[in-house]
C-alpha cells in the first residue's frame, strides 16, 4: 500500500529538532512528524516516478495517505497534483474533502495552488470552487481559496509539495499559467477582500503582489472599484503596481 509505505519513508526521515521547528509554525490535528521540507519533496517526486498513483483506483490510498500526519498530507496533495487530469471531477470532489480537513495554513496553501486552483482554470470549475469554499468558516479553508489565485499568476511554485510535478513534467521549477490570468484573481480577491482574518489577509497581500507584478495597470484598475477602498496592507500592494503602471 502507498500510504503505508510513504508513511514508513517519511518516519525513517523525522528528528525531533524539525518537529519542534515545524510546531512553532503550525500545528495539525493529524500530527507532525518532524520531517525536513527537502525530504518531503524527495520522497514526494520519487513516489510520483515510482508508482504513479492514477485516479481514480488511487482515490482510497490518497485519502488515507491525506489523513495520515501533516507531512504524509503535503506529499498527496503533490500526487494529486500530478493526477487530477486523468479524473478531473473525481479531483475535484477530493480536493472538496480535504479542504473541509485542512486544518493548517501550509496544507490550504498547497491545496488550493496546485490541486483546486489548476482544477478550476482547467475545467471551467472556478467560481462552482469559490462558492463552496470562500465562506468557509475556518480561516484554513478560506486561505485555500486565496491560494488558489495564486495558480492564476506566473509565479513558481513552491513548497515539497510541488515536487510530483515537477517530475511528471521534467523541471525543475513549475507555474501554472504563463500570465495573469485577471478575471480568476479579481473573483478571489472580491470574494475575500473584507476578510477579518490576518492570516487570509497575508495570503492576499501575496495573491496581490503577484496580480501586479505581472499585470500592474489591471491591478491598479481593479483597486479603484473596490468599495470604501482597500486594507492598509493590501493598498500598499496597489501603490508599488501603480509606480510600475507609470
Amino acid at each position: 500500500m502507498i500510504a503505508e509505505e510513504i508513511g514508513e519513508r517519511l518516519e525513517a526521515r523525522a528528528d525531533e529538532r524539525t518537529a519542534r521547528q515545524t510546531l512553532r509554525r503550525q500545528s495539525s490535528l493529524r500530527g507532525v512528524r518532524g520531517v525536513p521540507p527537502a525530504d518531503i519533496a524527495r520522497i514526494a517526486a520519487e513516489t510520483w516516478r515510482d508508482h504513479r498513483p492514477s485516479l481514480p483506483d488511487a482515490r482510497g490510498e490518497l485519502n488515507a495517505l491525506f489523513g495520515q500526519a501533516y507531512e504524509d498530507g503535503l506529499v498527496a496533495i503533490g500526487l494529486l497534483a500530478a493526477a487530477w487530469s486523468e479524473d478531473p471531477d473525481g479531483a475535484k470532489e477530493i480536493g472538496f474533502d480535504w479542504a473541509e480537513r485542512v486544518d493548517d495554513i501550509f496544507t490550504g496553501d498547497a491545496l488550493g495552488w496546485l490541486v483546486l486552483g489548476p482544477i478550476g482554470l482547467g475545467t471551467g470549475a472556478w467560481v462552482e470552487i469559490l462558492d463552496e469554499l470562500s465562506a468557509h468558516r475556518r480561516t484554513e479553508g478560506r486561505r485555500t481559496v486565496a491560494a488558489m489565485a495564486l495558480a492564476a499568476c506566473p509565479v513558481v511554485v513552491e513548497g515539497p509539495a510541488a515536487a510530483p510535478l515537477r517530475e511528471k513534467i521534467g523541471q525543475r521549477s513549475v507555474q501554472m499559467v504563463d500570465q495573469v490570468q485577471t478575471g480568476p484573481v479579481r473573483s478571489v480577491l472580491d470574494r475575500l477582500v473584507r476578510d477579518p482574518d490576518p492570516s487570509v489577509r497575508k495570503a492576499l497581500r501575496r495573491v496581490l503582489r503577484a496580480y501586479a507584478t505581472g499585470a500592474p495597470e489591471d491591478a491598479v484598475a481593479w483597486a479603484a472599484g473596490v468599495s470604501g477602498g482597500l486594507p492598509k496592507l493590501l493598498g500598499d500592494e496597489i501603490k508599488r503596481a501603480r509606480r510600475r503602471a507609470k
